[in-house]
């Protein structure tokens, strides 16, 4: 299943991200509008992503959570000249 993956984070949420916390992939099916989807949060618990997912999305029926450990790219700065 092709995911596109969206990040709903608050600045706050993001400012204290600590090494408990875990980027979780929700996939499930929205009723509004009418697509499969998946979508991540970063929480301590799966149940607190969730949890955020259906305050934020109530018409998401979810199928089923995976954790993202995949690891980070990291980008490096390179000069234009």
């Amino acid at each position: 299943m092709e995911c596109n993956t969206k990040v709903y984070t608050l600045f706050s949420e993001l400012h204290s991200l600590t090494m408990n916390e875990s980027k979780f992939l929700i996939y499930g099916h929205d009723e509004h509008k009418q697509m499969n989807d998946c979508l991540a949060y970063i929480a301590e618990t799966a149940e607190d992503a969730v949890a955020r997912c259906i305050e934020l999305h109530p018409n998401f029926n979810i199928h089923y959570v995976s954790i993202d450990d995949s690891e980070v790219d990291v980008v490096k700065v390179q000069s234009l000249r």
